[in-house]
């Protein structure tokens, strides 16, 4: 399965790149963003392991995981991120759809992309290597 990962692969290209999460730790798009542009949440990916965030994310092949997998990750991920006390599990399931159709749009891209995103726009920022 295609999955998106924190990487240091075009780190620092823009100047306001930042990256706290854990290199190869998956990482999903935001629930929510703010209106404060210095925070960085329009444009970070959380990691689902550290809960801390990076501007770059790499599309990675990860055959260990299955779909059903990778949905019990993020559901997992929401609960820890939202609080069990506060998130009804039909929330869950519709956030987590949600941001799965997120992720599979950016993964349908080749293994070895590295993205960005800004205000729902994703952009390729390095493309896959290419071996001959």
């Amino acid at each position: 399965m295609q999955v998106l990962t924190a990487t240091d692969r075009t780190q620092g290209d823009d100047p306001d790149d930042f990256q706290h999460a854990v290199p190869g730790e998956l990482v999903r798009f935001p629930l929510a963003v703010c209106d404060d542009e210095g925070c960085g949440c329009a444009r970070g990916f959380p990691g689902m392991a550290s809960a801390r965030a990076t501007t770059t994310a790499e599309v990675v092949d990860r055959p260990d995981l299955t779909p059903w997998d990778y949905w019990v990750l993020l559901a997992d991920d929401l609960v820890d991120q939202i609080g069990p006390d506060v998130v009804e599990v039909a929330d869950v399931v519709g956030l987590a759809a949600e941001l799965v159709h997120l992720a599979q749009v950016a993964a349908s891209l080749p293994a070895g992309t590295v993205i960005g995103h800004h205000g729902g726009v994703v952009a390729i920022r390095a493309h896959a290597p290419v071996w001959r």
